[in-house]
């Protein structure tokens, strides 16, 4: 059975079958006879820039502690990016780590530290309506102006939505 870190264990068998289902996630796990040593997840994501080619993103190499530091983590990642995330055509791979201390480890890996520079957006530990005003319109020449009152809608296109109370649209 797989664990959660952090979190409530009975909820962790129905997260990992979620992950299993997710189309463009793949899970990469590197075992000795019955013991999983070190793992990574690919998620895939299709992309309409760059000649329409995907772009992989890793996340949750993990190494169980008794193999730590024998090269198993490190085999696990070249082979998410060699066999997997190359072969689907993607053209990178990010990761991000919140370990300075192991860039080297993702160095090793293959990926260069100075090449992007990422940010992160925490969920808030209380959501709060936003609100602001304004109004946008196209004029025949097809360029915007603030006249026609607009709202924003945030959420999954598929799934429940939330209004939000009018669109951030300033006036010119």
């Amino acid at each position: 059975m797989p664990t959660l870190r952090n979190s409530d264990p009975s909820r962790a068998d129905e997260a990992f079958a979620r992950i299993l289902a997710t189309p463009g996630m793949t899970t990469f796990l590197l075992e000795t006879d019955v013991t999983a040593c070190a793992s990574c997840v690919l998620n895939i994501i299709p992309n309409l820039t760059r000649g329409a080619k995907p772009y992989g993103v890793i996340e949750n190499i993990v190494t169980h502690a008794e193999y730590c530091g024998r090269g198993y983590g490190l085999v696990v990642l070249r082979h998410t990016l060699l066999a997997h995330a190359w072969d689907e055509g993607c053209y990178k791979v990010l990761l991000m780590t919140g370990q300075p201390e192991i860039r080297g480890f993702y160095e090793t890996g293959g990926f260069d530290a100075g090449a992007k520079h990422a940010m992160l957006a925490r969920r808030p530990t209380a959501l709060y309506p936003i609100t602001a005003t304004g109004s946008i319109s196209t004029s025949s020449s097809g360029t915007a102006s603030a006249s026609t009152p607009i709202s924003v809608l945030v959420g999954r296109l598929s799934g429940p939505k939330k209004a939000l109370s009018s669109s951030m649209i300033p006036a010119r």
